[in-house]
């Protein structure tokens, strides 16, 4: 049985300005964040972070709905971010 020992939002979304990922967790693993276009291209990443606020570019992005994954430990979770004006 596998146990999620992570949560992760990001806020705001959709976003016209700054955009943030939290991550809630109990463990002090550390995390990688990947922000991919819909065809799965990195634009950008920030690894293996102890950091649980994670700004993203979201003012160097086009209008339009990206992917957000996070990975800690052998977890992923992968979240829909839209930026818009």
């Amino acid at each position: 049985m596998t146990v999620n020992s992570f949560e992760a939002s990001i806020i705001p979304n959709p976003a016209a300005g700054e955009a943030y990922v939290y991550i809630q967790t109990q463990s002090r693993k550390d995390a990688s964040v990947f922000l991919t276009d819909a065809a799965g291209k990195v634009l950008w990443s920030a690894e293996h972070t102890l950091s649980r606020k994670i700004k993203l570019p979201a003012n160097s992005i086009s209008n339009g709905a990206y992917f957000v994954m996070i990975i800690s430990g052998d977890e992923k979770k992968t979240l829909r971010f839209v930026r818009q004006q």
